[in-house]
């Protein structure tokens, strides 16, 4: 089945007729459910959702009424009966909302990564979707509202992301009209303003530029009594001083049949099979750019090598090393037997000796590596494709392969971060789901439910850690599993390491701008943010500092952990995916083709 929610409620059976749901209080009922797919709703909160406080007495009995009307419509294997409860059980790729909010997090990782085509791609993918506003028909219902809201900020943040790669590819002439309704329609948005006064000057229209530069002031000035924030009065000098950074790019065409490709994912409930699987096939081929760090208007040669692990003197902030691993090394860890590389491309983990600083063997896993942990006596490497793989670093060989997203469908959309900790292994599934593990049988010992989609899992200061796409940081207490803490911080959270007295956290926001968050683990409130000029990577603690792989700025960046203030910026040049630090030493590892802007 195609449930549909961006746009009016609409349920499509597998030969795309739509399905009769009726009217009135049935379909807010399923609206409700839909809104929370595969979990318990109580018939308490459907009561409140749609009576809104005013529930006669029989509405429990005309919830049951409504429930088994949808289970005419929908199939007795849809609507089931938990507890004081019911699930609607949404199979994966069956939900529009899920299928955007996939389509847009892989957009927002492509164009960290520097790949702007495949980014535009799947930000089409994802706008394509929407029908209308969502949720539509119900947008005097109290149930509805905040759910709207918020996806409403979501669909504007990927239309904002989306003009940024055009504009990354050099399409600014034709963003200029539409660029110009956008901010009519919100004029109070800045990013929207940037871009529509960059696509502007690039087209040779610097007056019109300077112009609505100054509009955002009055503007602003009239609304809310506030001056423009520092990004749009830094893009105005540039524009006055004329400066090269602004240029056009070289105009890169779409690709016809990368965006039919796109909307074909987006419009298929199966085609969504993994997270993982689109991922890949979305950042795959990711075009080269110049090898060069701009820094106001000095150029610094960039010495970094593509598929390499870059190795920091972080004494002398210099690049001691650049060790050549497998394709596209997207995590390193460190031992005390060596440096283990996970490069997902060719499907292998390479060994890098640390004295020698050469890899020493490479170790095919059969499956794309997504992360990788090191502790609890092996090397564990999670995939996209839910296979979690145990190395032996005395032999060097794969001694086993948990298929978590086999028959039980553990991990069905992969295992996208792994941990050790606490006598147990961590596994961050794309399902919500965080899978304690015990390494000494390979038993799942819990089955831990975060929810929304874990971006990254660590153990630290005696408790496991989760952030989750939702925004939220979470402290489970190991043993238990029970969830002992939680935060909303990170909405678009990239990495977590935790050390030093806090739990860190790397964010990229649509903004273009980055966060690292620093997270008080005895109370698990925010105790400060970090800000970064571009979207960060991923994140490490060592040496006394905390390290932050600088994505598209192409750097490594110190931050004092007792501040949380930035202490130096070393230029490593093309884009870092990874950061870890050992033997007195910062390792990063750098993708094909992904170049610092």
């Amino acid at each position: 089945m195609d449930f549909r929610v961006l746009g009016p409620l609409e349920v499509r059976d597998d030969q795309g007729g739509e399905l009769a749901l009726g009217a009135g209080r049935p379909r807010a009922l399923l609206a409700v459910l839909l809104l929370d797919a595969n979990e318990v709703v109580s018939t308490d909160r459907l009561v409140d959702e749609l009576w809104g406080g005013r529930a006669p007495a029989t509405a429990v009995k005309a919830v049951q009424n409504h429930i088994s009307q949808l289970r005419k419509i929908l199939g007795d294997n849809r609507l089931l009966t938990r507890g004081r409860g019911y699930v609607l059980a949404v199979a994966p790729g069956e939900l529009d909302l899920e299928r955007f909010e996939q389509l847009v997090d892989a957009g927002a990782r492509a164009l960290a990564q520097g790949d702007a085509e495949a980014a535009a791609e799947a930000l089409r993918g994802a706008l394509s979707l929407w029908r209308g506003p969502a949720l539509a028909e119900f947008a005097y219902e109290s149930f509805a509202q905040r759910p709207a809201a918020r996806l409403e900020a979501l669909r504007l943040g990927a239309l904002e992301n989306r003009i940024e790669a055009d504009l990354a590819l050099g399409r600014h002439a034709e963003l200029v009209a539409e660029l110009d309704e956008l901010v009519a329609s919100h004029p109070l948005r800045e990013r929207l303003r940037a871009q529509l006064m960059l696509a502007l000057y690039r087209s040779g229209r610097q007056a019109e530029a300077l112009e609505v530069y100054r509009e955002a002031r009055r503007v602003l000035d009239e609304e809310l009594g506030l001056e423009p924030g520092e990004e749009l009065r830094e893009l105005e000098r540039a524009i006055l001083r004329q400066d090269p950074a602004l240029a056009a790019p070289q105009r890169v065409a779409p690709h016809p049949a990368r965006i039919e490709r796109a909307r074909r994912l987006a419009r298929s409930p199966r085609a969504l099979a993994t997270a993982g699987a689109l991922l890949l096939l979305l950042v795959a081929g990711a075009a080269v750019v110049a090898l060069e760090l701009t820094r106001g208007s000095q150029t610094v040669a960039v010495p970094t090598a593509a598929d390499s692990v870059a190795v920091v003197d972080p004494r002398s902030n210099r690049i001691v090393r650049q060790v050549p691993v497998g394709s596209r090394p997207v995590a390193i860890a460190v031992g005390k037997d060596g440096v283990w590389v996970a490069n997902s491309d060719d499907e292998t983990v390479s060994r890098i000796d640390p004295e020698t600083l050469k890899v020493v063997r490479t170790i095919g896993v059969g499956v794309p590596a997504s992360d990788i942990a090191v502790g609890e006596g092996s090397v564990w490497v999670g995939s996209s494709s839910g296979v979690l793989v145990r190395i032996d670093p005395r032999t060097n060989a794969v001694v086993e392969k948990l298929d978590l997203g086999g028959p039980d469908k553990l991990a069905p959309f992969g295992v996208y971060a792994v941990a050790t900790g606490g006598g147990a292994v961590w596994a961050a599934s794309g399902s919500g789901q965080v899978l304690k593990i015990d390494p000494r049988t390979n038993e799942i010992l819990a089955r831990i439910s975060v929810k929304e989609t874990p971006a990254d899992v660590a153990f630290g200061a005696g408790d496991a850690w989760v952030v989750h796409i939702g925004g939220r940081v979470l402290r489970f207490e190991p043993h238990t599993g029970k969830l002992t803490g939680t935060v909303a911080a990170a909405p678009f959270p990239i990495a977590m390491a935790v050390g030093e007295g806090s739990v860190w956290v790397t964010d990229a926001p649509f903004d273009g701008g980055g966060l690292v968050w620093r997270i008080d683990p005895a109370t698990v409130t925010v105790s400060g943010v970090t800000r970064l000029p571009q979207a960060p990577r991923g994140v490490a603690i060592g040496g006394g500092a905390v390290w932050v792989a600088g994505g598209l700025s192409g750097t490594l960046i110190e931050i004092d952990p007792r501040t949380g203030a930035g202490v130096r910026t070393i230029p490593v040049g093309l884009a870092p995916l990874d950061v870890t630090f050992g033997d007195g030493r910062v390792w990063l590892t750098v993708g094909t083709g992904e170049a610092a802007s």
